[in-house]
């Protein structure tokens, strides 16, 4: 998201572009979803995953845009970042996890979208479009987070079935 104080007017398409674009370019993103895409096997649960982060993101970021509530970035940034380090220690030390990993998205897609609306401060909805823009933006990031596992998931699982499970979450995450 746009944090230049640009205001930016779009299309419910330009907003879902906007949403893949938001995944590619945050490293946060990236690292939380190698990891789950580590831990995730077979696919129902990485798409199960994705479907609850991102419902809990579009529930949440449209309570923030409509003014009813927000936390801003930087718990977001730090939820993501904890989230990360939780599905990396559950991998790296347990045959077990914790949490179900539909869960730790679910609660990272909530917090998370409380922390987006001060970004979309620099958006310009046309007139009645605010709903189905957020609605697009989020499924854009469903949609960058499904792209991006389905390119990484076989050179992870190769990677992941000649180098231990463990030493491959330690690289990535540090």
């Amino acid at each position: 998201m746009p944090h230049c104080g640009i205001k930016i007017a779009g299309t419910v398409g330009d907003f879902f572009v906007l949403g893949v674009t938001h995944v590619l370019m945050g490293l946060g993103h990236m690292l939380f979803l190698l990891v789950l895409i580590l831990r995730a096997n077979p696919w129902r649960p990485l798409l199960a995953t994705v479907i609850a982060l991102t419902a809990g993101q579009v529930a949440t970021m449209a309570l923030a845009v409509s003014g009813v509530t927000a936390i801003g970035p930087r718990p977001t940034e730090i939820v993501v970042a904890l989230a990360v380090i939780l599905l990396s220690a559950q991998t790296l030390f347990s045959s077990r996890a914790l949490l179900k990993n539909w869960v730790i998205g679910l609660i990272v897609g909530l917090v998370h979208g409380l922390g987006l609306p001060e970004a979309a401060l620099d958006l310009a909805f046309a007139p009645g479009s605010q709903a189905s823009s957020v609605l697009s933006f989020n499924l854009g990031v469903g949609a960058g987070y499904l792209g991006v596992a389905m390119l990484a998931s076989p050179i992870l699982m190769l990677l992941r079935r000649l180098v231990r499970e463990q030493q491959l979450v330690m690289t990535l995450t540090t």
